[in-house]
């Protein structure tokens, strides 16, 4: 009786572990299936979207509005960090978890980086007549000064992010969306060849086709997919080096062979003042057969350009790419210098090699207009770039959400983006010191400079006048624009 009894109790403890085996089978699955529903595919382009960028396509135009998605949703390093990121034909679409709905869904302004690559100034571009802001079918936007009329604003209006849920998108919904006009409705030839009447916005370009039947008269542009492919083109290569090898193989007798991939920092034909230290990077790919362990890249001829007589490269292995660096300055005299490295294995022996290249010129010191200290008090000043040596010139992404005022009463007035700024200021004939004080304190979107423009500021040491701009000079040798606001 006891042997029956234990029998029965292996068979239940068997049957028990099955079924919890079958019930986990059934769970994953389950979960593949979700998953799996979640993804909503496009067989025109091979790709799908899911989750929290499906619900902000599908919620929000869709199609007409988003186009089709042209990548996988991926990690992608951006100027605010690295964010998961899609890319549609018309714009990208980035994940900020951190931000409440709806804002955890974010577009790029596909619109300013298109014109920025195609090397046209926005800023530049003709005017509206503010009076059209009276107009029937019409919207004059005063930050950028365009207005929006007739079927481009009809085509604006259909869309927009819904926030407050209503039946038909509110202008500020659309704006979200679509962002400010950069252009009045101009014809322009497009990539078709064929020459359209077309707007600019922040984040769209509208193009109307007046033989198709509303509201496909207005298309939306596919800067989403240009912007991509001009992203994707390789860099060009630089000036070859002439090879200076030592006839031999690598250690053990493996065959020795660098391979230029691409420039990382300070291409060849760069422009430098005299004297600028910078480092000279080339990525480059290990092509032959040795381990690179203990090479190094050495001074050939030409320009040393003050680099050390050689740097140690890292080690690869074959068909591995690495970044090779070598420190230089710029010569004191002005000029082209161009400089030959090659690359020794720890055996002695050289092979192939790379070129620093740089021109050198005499940046030449601005006249400055003697201008009283009155013609820098009371008009709106809007910032364009600041300039710190050694370092990349930080231009304003929107110069209208940037401005400083210098008021007759000896305080100032400050919009820093999303934030406004008071402050005092002293003038002294040529010197002028600045002193923020309370602050919103509002956090921007990401991406906002308004940090770095305060902060800069707040290093003003004197001011002077160049073209009609105020020029605020910096006690770190730096310097910040303002153009005069209309």
């Amino acid at each position: 009786m006891q042997r029956t009894t234990r029998s029965t109790r292996v068979h239940l403890l068997v049957a028990l572990l099955g079924a919890l085996a079958l019930f986990a089978t059934v769970l994953a699955g389950l979960r593949t299936a979700q998953a799996q529903s979640d993804q909503r595919c496009f067989p025109e382009t091979g790709e799908c979207i899911s989750g929290r960028i499906r619900q902000f396509w599908e919620a929000n135009g869709g199609l007409p509005v988003f186009g089709f998605p042209i990548s996988p949703q991926r990690a992608e390093a951006t100027t605010s960090g690295v964010f998961q990121a899609q890319w549609f034909e018309r714009t990208r679409l980035e994940l900020h978890p951190q931000n409440a709905p709806p804002y955890d869904v974010l577009l790029g302004r596909a619109g300013d980086i298109r014109l920025k690559q195609l090397g046209r100034d926005w800023f530049s571009f003709p005017k509206a007549d503010p009076s059209v802001a009276s107009q029937p079918g019409c919207v004059f936007v005063a930050e950028t000064r365009h207005s929006i009329c007739g079927e481009f604003l009809n085509a604006y209006r259909r869309f927009g992010l819904r926030f407050a849920g209503g039946a038909t998108p509110t202008f500020e919904e659309s704006l979200a969306l679509f962002g400010m006009p950069l252009s009045e409705p101009a014809p322009e030839v497009l990539e078709d060849g064929r020459t359209y009447v077309v707007q600019w916005f922040e984040r769209a370009r509208f193009e109307y086709h007046p033989q198709n039947a509303p509201p496909f008269n207005v298309l939306f542009g596919r800067l989403g997919a240009q912007i991509l492919a001009e992203y994707n083109q390789p860099a060009p290569p630089p000036t070859p080096a002439p090879p200076t090898p030592t006839a031999g193989p690598g250690p053990g007798g493996c065959t020795v062979r660098a391979t230029f991939v691409r420039d990382v920092a300070v291409p060849n034909g760069a422009t430098l003042e005299p004297g600028a230290r910078f480092d000279r990077i080339w990525r480059v790919r290990n092509d032959g057969t040795c381990y690179w362990d203990r090479f190094r890249l050495v001074f050939a001829r030409g320009d040393q350009m003050g680099g050390p007589a050689s740097v140690r490269v890292p080690d690869a292995e074959p068909g591995a790419s690495v970044d090779v660096t070598v420190p230089l300055v710029a010569p004191n005299t002005p000029g082209r210098y161009r400089g030959f490295w090659v690359f020794q294995a720890d055996n002695g022996v050289t092979f192939d090699g790379v070129v620093a290249e740089i021109v050198v010129v005499q940046r030449a010191a601005p006249t400055p207009t003697p201008r009283p200290p009155s013609q820098a008090v009371g008009p709106v000043w809007r910032w364009e770039f600041t300039w710190k040596p050694e370092t990349p010139t930080l231009i304003a992404s929107d110069p209208a959400r940037y401005t400083l005022q210098l008021l007759g009463d000896g305080t100032l007035s400050v919009r820093a983006d999303c934030n406004q700024v008071r402050g005092t200021y002293s003038i002294n004939g040529a010197n002028l010191a600045i002193n923020l004080g309370a602050s919103t304190l509002a956090l921007c979107e990401p991406g906002s400079q308004d940090a770095a423009f305060t902060e800069a500021l707040g290093r003003t040491a004197s001011y002077r006048f160049e073209d009609g701009d105020l020029v605020l000079e910096l006690r770190d040798g730096g310097a910040m624009r303002f153009s005069r606001a209309p």
